[in-house]
């Protein structure tokens, strides 16, 4: 795949004017490798250095689908960066492979640093992550394209209220979730949950907010200078609360984030339930993803909530 990636990279690199006719990659080396493709740093003959994914096609995922995860991560990429609130990787390109047998997506090489867990750092990124989602620029919930959570597919269709949309997200992970595991007590819970969810909206001032989507210790890091960096996001225009869903799943955020976070945006009246329906949206999806390990974890948070 290596060959076939450097060639159509720096095609695309060319195309957008980012290296010069004359300026190829002279190394790589792979840096990580997940479920979203493996990930590459590159450097030119001249210095430029760039962050480089790329997946080949499989059983689980089609051309499109891979391309319709890159294309998700570029354009929210762009939109997060355009609020001028959080840094993110600078995102210059996605294509198809010159073999037509995978995609790829070229961003920005980030040198990070290594005081990601300081208490003032985590101060910064609550800061700064309230000021993202306090950013206006939709007057509904969805986004541009469609991306992915994971591997999952997530629609992004534009809606006019919070809860339709959310509805339709959960439907599509009960939906998998049945097809997959078919548990009666998952399938009536979920039920449940989606026939009472207008709930636990009621009474809630909830505006579009530009959230990362897939927030947690994982996709975010620092500098070289020490300011935070998030990355690998699923953007869009959502309930600023559901980006707590994520962190919350996994932790890794202290103290300090979550002062500062609120002290921009305080807990409104009935958090601590929508927060767990926020947290079950990504307890389905590591459920779909990585198996039954998971759907005890789903079943706690779905006994926890009022329904």
């Amino acid at each position: 795949m290596m060959n076939s990636l450097i060639v159509s990279v720096v095609s695309m690199l060319r195309e957008a004017k980012i290296l010069g006719e004359k300026d190829s990659i002279c190394w790589t080396r792979q840096i990580i490798g997940d479920e979203e493709g493996n990930g590459n740093l590159f450097q030119s003959t001249t210095g430029q250095r760039f962050f480089v994914k790329a997946m080949i096609v499989n059983p689980e995922m089609s051309l499109d689908n891979i391309l319709t995860m890159y294309k998700g991560e570029m354009k929210s990429l762009e939109a997060i960066a355009a609020t001028k609130t959080i840094r993110v990787p600078k995102p210059y390109c996605t294509g198809v492979l010159n073999n037509k047998q995978g995609a790829f997506i070229v961003q920005e090489f980030v040198e990070f640093g290594d005081n990601k867990y300081d208490p003032k750092v985590q101060e910064m990124l609550g800061t700064q992550l309230a000021q993202l989602h306090l950013t206006e620029g939709s007057d509904m919930f969805g986004f541009d394209i469609h991306n992915t959570i994971g591997l999952t597919f997530q629609e992004n269709t534009w809606t006019e209220t919070w809860p339709d949309f959310l509805r339709r997200r959960l439907q599509y992970q009960f939906k998998l979730v049945k097809e997959k595991y078919n548990d009666p007590k998952l399938d009536t819970q979920g039920e449940r949950l989606i026939a009472n969810l207008g709930k636990f909206f009621k009474d809630v001032d909830i505006r579009p907010s530009l959230i990362h989507g897939d927030l947690w210790s994982g996709n975010y890091n620092v500098d070289s200078n020490g300011k935070p960096v998030i990355y690998d996001p699923a953007a869009y225009w959502g309930h600023h609360e559901a980006e707590l869903g994520m962190i919350h799943f996994f932790g890794g955020f202290d103290r300090s984030f979550y002062d500062a976070y609120f002290r921009l945006i305080p807990k409104a009246k009935g958090f601590d339930q929508r927060l767990l329906i926020y947290t079950l949206y990504h307890a389905l999806n590591h459920l779909n993803l990585f198996g039954r390990g998971y759907s005890g974890q789903c079943i706690d948070i779905l006994n926890k909530l009022d329904i």
